[in-house]
């Protein structure tokens, strides 16, 4: 099986995007004066205007802003600490006596050891001991230093309120060491820093010139000018040289299949490209590089294409390629020696988001089931992520497709007639295939943006949606999708890659609505017949603002690992977390 409430909340959720998109739109226009405004300009500046909550005169949001440029300045500080720390201040051991809990190749993984009391401590000298032994991973360093606010609560008193911070301190060079924490702190209203308690405590510590991952890009592309000229130039660049109409929208979605398509036994890869950026196919070679094979594979199409799969779809023994994106579907048949042909061209009516194929009916043949995102009708330059309606159970977006592959006549759309046009408008994202009930055929888990996700059942060719009977709609802002056996009882558990807000966290008051900034999700399976939430004290939720995730056993421990990919289009910062 492949596969790939109020107002200022939603101004929270969504502001981080639009500062980007009209960031790099200003770059765009002043490279090209003439160009004409954008019709989402005026607005989105005036909200960009309100970033500073001073501007509203929002007391939390001026709260949180206040702690995290004290808190880091607290984390910098080398002597006694600032005049803003009560001089009575209390606080528990900011680095505690740690146990290593894990070791994964050449990086251990220390957490506090358990204690039936924490030790309670008062005063500004022995505050400035406690963060110079937090810092003693870090010795004849400036480490990286980032906080997050993702909680602020008034406490009974008018004259105090409370912030949960999240910490991450990183070493700067070798000997790599990372601290990750959560404090939960207590403040007057004038800004006086009043206690410290520990919610959570890790550390982290590398080999001393080693890493887990090692960027190999510029070793496997380097070598052909493809890279230089189009793959190493960023999305800010294209954008300023593309004509307005091609331009890739900064939150495009453009993926990656990876596959053997000229049978030397090498996997390549498969690069989906925006509006006016060809395609590309790379051969691995002996050498482990990789080499441009586009224009005679005949697969250099201009088209915004967001998601292909290699995958066997003739039944003839080599990997064929099927591509999707912006209201199309293309089938191209491989002669085995990466030659493609198209033999399928399909219309679609939204903006494609990823592909996921199984053998859903089990008759021997690899099946599709297209994951559609923004309609047609939606999408405009005042709107690329659509008009999502309710922000938080939204089914008002592109239909998914399933299309059985006949062989001889290609792929039919057969949605309808199996069931899975129910609950079918979610603004998708990511699906993935997997026999989580063992009955023996493959079930279908869709993940949606703004809302609910879908858990189908798969009966004997139908389906049936039972992610609320399992608890499993998540109803975040989902973004992928994952199985495995993290538990290792036999049965295959999930996880769901969410966006996490720290604005998200501070600002939304009704549950429905925070859980579009709660972060991933992980179920663990029991037999196929429930699903239990893992709870967020196992951190697993904290992927940041996640797209996409995978459980792999990444060290060859025998254990599932957890792999999440995140970012945004920020141009401005550097220190987020």
């Amino acid at each position: 099986m492949l596969s790939f409430v109020n107002g200022r909340l939603l101004c929270s959720l969504l502001l981080t995007w639009l500062i980007g998109l009209t960031t790099v739109d200003a770059q765009k226009r002043q490279a090209l004066p003439d160009r004409k405004p954008l019709a989402f300009d005026l607005p989105i500046k005036a909200e960009t205007s309100k970033a500073k909550a001073s501007v509203e005169d929002w007391p939390t949001e001026i709260w949180q802003q206040h702690v995290t440029q004290s808190l880091t300045e607290l984390l910098a500080t080398s002597g006694d600490p600032p005049p803003w720390v009560s001089g009575a201040i209390q606080f528990e051991d900011l680095r505690p006596l740690l146990e290593k809990t894990h070791q994964l190749g050449s990086v251990s993984v220390y957490r506090p050891k358990p204690r039936t009391k924490r030790p309670r401590y008062h005063g500004h000298q022995l505050l400035a001991q406690q963060l110079t032994h937090l810092k003693s991973p870090f010795v004849n360093q400036t480490p990286k230093i980032h906080v997050k606010v993702i909680e602020i609560d008034p406490e009974t008193s008018t004259e105090s309120f409370s912030a949960r911070v999240l910490l991450e301190i990183d070493a700067a060079q070798a000997p790599w060491a990372q601290q990750r924490a959560e404090w939960l702190t207590s403040w007057t209203q004038s800004m006086l820093l009043q206690e410290i308690r520990l919610s959570f405590f890790e550390e982290t510590h590398h080999g001393f010139h080693q890493r887990l991952f090692t960027d190999r890009t510029v070793s496997a592309f380097g070598k052909d000018s493809t890279y230089t000229e189009q793959l190493s130039l960023g999305i800010n660049d294209w954008r300023g040289r593309l004509e307005s109409g091609l331009a890739p929208v900064v939150t495009g979605f453009f993926g990656i299949s990876v596959g053997d398509a000229n049978g030397d036994g090498w996997e390549d890869l498969f690069l989906c490209q925006p509006h006016g950026l060809p395609n590309r196919l790379f051969l691995r070679q002996a050498d482990g590089t990789l080499a441009d094979a586009t224009q005679a594979a005949g697969l250099d199409l201009l088209d915004a294409t967001s998601s292909a799969l290699f995958v066997d779809a003739d039944n003839d023994g080599d990997q064929d390629l099927l591509v999707a994106g912006d209201g199309f579907f293309i089938y191209y048949s491989n002669d085995g020696k990466a030659r493609f042909a198209k033999r399928q061209a399909m219309p679609l009516l939204g903006t494609v988001t990823s592909l996921a194929a199984s053998d859903h009916d089990q008759d021997g043949r690899a099946d599709l089931y297209i994951c559609g995102h923004t309609p047609l009708s939606q999408k405009n330059q005042d709107a690329p992520l659509g008009l999502p309606i309710p922000i938080h159970d939204a089914n008002n977006g592109q239909g998914n497709v399933l299309l059985r592959n006949t062989i001889d006549h290609g792929f039919v759309d057969i949605t309808s007639s199996v069931g899975l046009d129910a609950n079918n408008h979610r603004f998708s994202y990511a699906a993935s295939w997997e026999d989580f009930d063992q009955d023996g055929d493959a079930d279908l888990y869709v993940a949606n943006d703004f809302g609910k996700n879908n858990l189908y059942r798969n009966d004997q060719g139908r389906f049936t949606d039972i992610a609320e009977a399992l608890s499993v709609e998540d109803t975040g802002s989902g973004m992928s999708v994952s199985w495995g056996d993290v538990n290792g009882d036999g049965w295959m558990d999930l996880y769901v890659g969410n966006m996490y807000s720290s604005a998200g966290h501070r600002i939304a008051s009704r549950a429905s609505i925070q859980d579009l900034a709660r972060g991933n999700s992980l179920f663990i399976n029991h037999a196929g017949e429930r699903f239990e939430k893992v709870p967020t004290d196992q951190r697993v939720h904290l992927g940041r603002w996640a797209w996409s995730s995978v459980i792999a056993d990444l060290n060859n421990d025998g254990w599932q690992d957890l792999l999440v990919a995140n970012g945004f289009v920020t141009n401005r910062r550097l220190d987020d977390l």
